[in-house]
């Protein structure tokens, strides 16, 4: 941690902000729970729910995020990585689960790969900054980091056929759609899944290295084999 962020200060105003902000979002779910104590689950996870997208509950957490994320210095460290990007890079956080697919057709399990992704030249889009940001919680420091350093700086990086292939497979779509709409040129790399990624590809870089269109297409050939189990009796 830098030395500077071990201590940060906020204004009165800024923490009465924040105190309120979660006093509404606690109160209101501990009063929630105590009314439907004794009524059907279905209807407490429903209000609970409702409530949450109504009261744009997720709106209100991420301003409490930014007014206790302001005071802190954003300085990289040698990992590209801030104080704060460092220390919630391990949080468990909720990923949806799609059981494996048993579909007749799916005759072979694919291979599974460490799918990685820098952009091929240095860049300071801020477009491509604020995209990341929003689509995969980089912090914009963060992803501003990434994007100068062209080739070497690999903004996503996650392995693809395992339980959560789907959520994987819709983030790569995404960053592929974003990118030829930007004309942002990539480097995607694929490799062993079961080595440690440390953020630097391997060499010859050749040897690794996949055109779009490849990627593309071994989404393709698996997409149906992994939605089948969506929504439907297996």
């Amino acid at each position: 941690m830098l030395e500077s962020n071990r201590t940060i200060t906020l204004s009165g105003e800024q923490a009465l902000q924040a105190l309120a902000e979660l006093e509404f979002v606690l109160i209101s779910l501990h009063r929630m729970g105590a009314h439907y104590r004794d009524k059907p689950v279905a209807d407490y996870q429903r209000a609970t729910s409702d409530f949450i997208d109504e009261q744009q509950v997720t709106q209100r957490l991420a301003l409490v995020r930014r007014i206790l994320s302001e005071p802190f210095d954003c300085t990289l460290g040698e990992d590209d990585m801030d104080d704060i990007e460092r220390h919630v890079q391990g949080l468990d956080l909720w990923r949806p689960e799609y059981p494996r697919c048993h579909c007749p057709r799916f005759f072979k399990e694919p291979a599974m790969s460490r799918i990685s992704i820098a952009a091929a030249t240095p860049t300071t889009s801020l477009a491509l900054v604020k995209f990341l940001h929003q689509r995969l919680g980089l912090s914009l420091s963060v992803a501003q980091g990434y994007l100068r350093r062209g080739a070497e700086g690999f903004f996503y990086s996650a392995r693809l056929f395992h339980n959560d292939h789907v959520e994987r497979e819709q983030e790569l779509r995404d960053i592929l759609a974003f990118c030829n709409d930007a004309q942002v040129p990539l480097l995607i790399i694929e490799s062993d899944p079961d080595e440690q990624w440390n953020g630097v590809a391997p060499e010859p870089l050749q040897d690794c290295a996949m055109p779009q269109e490849h990627l593309f297409n071994m989404l393709q050939a698996h997409a149906e084999d992994y939605q089948c189990g969506q929504g439907a009796d297996l």
